[in-house]
Formats: structure tokens, C-alpha cells, sequence
């Protein structure tokens, strides 16, 4: 990497603020000088992010069609070597293929699902991004054999935990701080970061955790969030479902919980992705068991009493503890995910 680089950074989310923070240190420890300039919260601030005005995050800001212009004219005319956009797909992907056309290599850190539905997305991927930096290690050859390029650089839960017994040490770690028992079966709830996720998926969850409520002895039901405005939204949904009666619902005001928390609280133990999507009118869902550190195809939504797993529930569980009153089976292992930011000099 050539002295003086200058990256372009864009996240929209507190789930891309923390990845994006990451990915700056790791950049910064092989290019020092390295001067970085978008659209970031804290964690990217902290690295050295500058602004320029902008700080909000992208979903609360009135126009996000003038803002996508303002950030192209301003990547081009501070002549940026490249342009990374965190997550955040739709809008870093319009972004990251005008800025390319105007001749900046550009980068995006996260892939999309595309290996599970609208495979079709890949073409825009492609178009949009020199390179794709992936998590999980069977995603670049999905892109190289549709005509693209991507570098697997990692998962950052690695740096978190080890494979052997971090996970063990970091459950009692946390259990201490939130003061719960250590033999007490815990349950995240995860309907994600997003204020809409909350909105049109959380009564699902609350469904969700009744049944549980059944199933388990005793659960205790932790539902992390990022921000306080989605602290206020989950304390909102309970209030309003007003049915929450016997359900033991904490809300921790988490700044660790992200976007990818599916993976990352699941990482090493049982657990169930819920995704809902409006389309045509109805409600699709479904969940997905992950297999050998990647999440298998995905199955349609059944009833609860149906799941056949009988350990956990949720946009990503960890049950730590937890004991069926009838057995239930558990899915696979995690594979070791590399450091993140190894192979970043080859992207950017």
C-alpha cells in the first residue's frame, strides 16, 4: 500500500460503525499515515474518521439522494484512493458503483445473503465493487464463479473469543456483569438494530418467547440493543403487547450487540435465524440452522411447536444453559474465522 493513503468510508448503521471501526485499525496498522474521511458514528470517529458535518446515521437523515451525491462529489474531489462501503446495501452499493465509474476503486465489507436468496443481487454486487470483503470463507468462490472478486478477511468475533474455551469464559463473564445465574437458561432474542426490524418483527418474537416460556424452565429472555432509541423501541413493543405476563424480558443497553449478531451471539452454540420480509402482501419467514460455521439453505418458517432443534429462538440465540423439558438436537460447530483485516492490503 502506497504512503498517504486516502480511504473513503461509508456506514449507516451502528452494526457498520463497529466493522468499520475495525476495519480502520486494521488498515492503520499497515499504512500508519493512512487518512480516512465518510460517514461513521463513535467507534469510526475513534480511529480517526473525519466527517465532514455528517455524524447521523444515514437511515434518519431527510434526503438520502442528495447525500449520496454530496458523498460522491466529495470522494472525487478529495481524489480518495479508494472507496469502502460497510454494509448498508443499498445505499453503498448505488454509492460505490458512481464512484467507480468516475474511476475509484472501491470495496464492500460485508456480502450480502446472496448465497441464500435473489442470487440475482450478485450482478449488481459486481458492478458496484472491485472487491467484496467477506466473513466466512466460502463466500468468495461463490463470487468468483459469477465473474467477481472477493477476499474472505475474517469474522471479527475471532479477536473476541477463542475456539476453545472463549466462548465458556466470556458467557460466565457476562452472566457476572448482568448478575444471572450461572446455571439459569438464558435466551437473546436478536430482531436486530434496525428501528423497522423492531417494528415489524418484534410481536413475532414476543410469540416466540411465550412458547419458550413453555418449553424451557425458567428462561430469562435478553433482548441487546445497540442504541437508546432502540432501548425505548423494545421497552415500547412490551408495554404495548401488554401480554408479557410471566416472561422474565431484560433489556441491557448493549453497545456490543450489531447487526450481525445472528453469528456473532450464536458463535459456538445452537441456535435459529428468524427473517420476515413484507412481499406481496404477506409475511415470509424462516429459519436457518447454521451448519459447520456457515448457515445452511434456508428452511420455511414452521409453527413453534414443529422446530425440531428445541435449544433456542430468535435472529440469533445463545441458550447457554439451557435444558429442554424434552430433549432437543443441537446443530453443527463453527469453522475458525482469520483475523479481520488479513488480506486488506490485496483490497484497498
Amino acid at each position: 500500500m502506497a504512503s498517504g493513503l486516502k480511504i473513503g468510508i461509508v456506514a449507516g448503521e451502528a452494526s457498520g460503525d463497529i466493522l468499520g471501526g475495525r476495519l480502520m485499525a486494521a488498515i492503520r496498522e499497515r499504512q500508519p499515515d493512512v487518512q480516512f474521511s465518510g460517514v461513521g458514528g463513535d467507534t469510526m470517529l475513534a480511529e480517526g474518521l473525519s466527517v465532514n458535518g455528517i455524524k447521523d446515521p444515514l437511515l434518519r437523515l431527510p434526503s438520502l439522494y442528495r447525500l449520496l451525491r454530496r458523498l460522491v462529489a466529495h470522494f472525487v474531489g478529495e481524489g480518495v484512493d479508494a472507496v469502502v462501503g460497510v454494509d448498508f446495501n443499498v445505499f453503498n452499493l448505488m454509492m460505490e458503483r458512481r464512484v467507480r465509474q468516475r474511476g475509484i476503486p472501491t470495496a464492500h465489507y460485508v456480502s450480502p445473503s446472496v448465497y441464500f436468496w435473489r442470487q440475482g443481487r450478485v450482478k449488481r454486487i459486481v458492478r458496484a465493487a472491485d472487491v467484496v470483503l467477506t466473513l466466512f470463507p466460502f463466500e468468495p468462490a461463490f463470487y468468483e464463479q459469477r465473474g467477481g472478486r472477493a477476499v474472505f478477511v475474517g469474522h471479527p468475533l475471532a479477536d473476541d473469543i477463542g475456539l476453545d474455551d472463549g466462548a465458556d469464559l466470556a458467557r460466565r463473564r457476562n452472566r457476572e456483569a448482568l448478575g444471572i445465574e450461572a446455571d439459569r437458561c438464558v435466551i437473546a432474542l436478536l430482531p436486530g438494530s434496525r428501528r423497522s426490524e423492531i417494528a415489524f418483527m418484534g410481536q413475532m418474537f414476543l410469540d416466540a418467547a411465550r412458547h419458550l416460556n413453555s418449553v424451557f424452565a425458567n428462561p430469562l429472555f435478553l433482548v441487546p440493543t445497540p442504541t437508546r432509541q432502540v432501548v425505548d423501541d423494545v421497552e415500547d413493543l412490551l408495554r404495548v403487547d401488554g401480554n408479557t405476563t410471566g416472561l422474565a424480558v431484560r433489556v441491557p443497553g448493549s453497545h456490543r450487540c450489531r447487526r450481525h449478531g445472528a453469528h456473532q451471539i450464536g458463535y459456538g452454540h445452537a441456535r435459529d435465524d428468524a427473517s420476515a420480509t413484507s412481499h406481496g402482501g404477506g409475511l415470509q419467514a424462516g429459519f436457518v440452522d447454521r451448519v459447520a460455521g456457515a448457515a445452511s439453505a434456508e428452511v420455511r418458517l414452521r409453527r413453534p411447536a414443529e422446530h425440531p432443534c428445541g435449544t433456542s429462538v430468535g435472529a440469533g440465540t445463545s441458550p447457554g444453559g439451557c435444558r429442554a423439558r424434552t430433549p432437543g438436537e443441537g446443530v453443527g460447530q463453527p469453522v475458525p474465522a482469520c483475523r479481520v483485516g488479513r488480506g486488506i492490503p490485496t483490497c484497498v
